[in-house]
């Protein structure tokens, strides 16, 4: 099913709604197009039996679809998005500031953004999980979950570790001492393929993945659509 989906994904050829406003469109196309990138690759990773190593990647899709769909339906999430890259921006300058490592980055770079390019509220992944229905404090468990295991976490070290009779502690230096069965990872890459490509459909008016889409969200037993929930609608009154 995954090969099926990034197969139709490559050769789409979609007709963008009149007066869609293009920022939006930008967002949501480039975001689909990183979701499936990077699914790409954690299947390679996959095919390869690195599936602990997946982790992180799998978590980065993960984000990317979800961030996509939403920004698919909120009517400002480019600005929002735009602002929480300039939040980033500013804090990484003046780290780096602090650290007398400015030079390190291009010129361009180095300009650290005016109060006056904050346009909005902050936004976070968790408020995005929040925003998305199906959605809420399971989709950013979900999230929790890969990152315990895609940062220098005790879940993640610990793999490596087993027990040794002839020493007080043992460990392995080359493979997890209980390999991973893939399915998981593979479920939510493929989930995470039917949401951005989802989120691209709405711009699309000849929707013609639709059908696919919905039929493998059916297939794994997801909702193929995440439409904003009751907490995005009392956040944005």
């Amino acid at each position: 099913m995954f090969d099926r989906l990034d197969e139709t994904w490559q050769a789409i050829r979609v007709e963008v709604k009149p007066k869609t406003a293009s920022n939006k469109v930008a967002v949501v196309f480039a975001g689909a197009a990183h979701t499936h990138r990077l699914a790409r690759a954690a299947m390679v990773l996959i095919d390869a039996d690195f599936v602990a190593e997946t982790s992180p990647l799998t978590r980065a899709v993960y984000e990317c679809a979800l961030t996509t769909h939403w920004a698919a339906q909120v009517d400002d999430s480019a600005l929002q998005l735009s602002d929480q890259e300039i939040r980033a921006h500013r804090a990484l300058v003046r780290e780096l500031q602090e650290a007398r490592l400015l030079d390190q980055i291009p010129p361009e770079r180095r300009k650290l953004p005016s109060d006056q390019d904050q346009h909005i509220t902050k936004i976070t992944f968790e408020q995005i999980c929040d925003d998305l229905n199906p959605g809420g404090d399971e989709a950013y468990a979900i999230y929790r979950i890969l990152s315990a295991y895609s940062h220098a976490t005790t879940t993640a070290i610990g793999r490596y570790l087993q027990p040794d009779d002839r020493q007080p502690l043992g460990f392995t230096a080359s493979d997890v001492a209980e390999p991973e069965e893939p399915d998981f990872q593979v479920f939510l890459l493929v989930a995470s393929l039917v949401w951005a490509g989802r989120a691209v459909d709405y711009f699309d008016s000849g929707h013609s993945r639709r059908s696919e889409l919905r039929s493998a969200a059916r297939a794994i037993g997801i909702n193929s659509e995440l439409v904003p929930s009751d907490k995005f609608h009392m956040r944005t009154i």
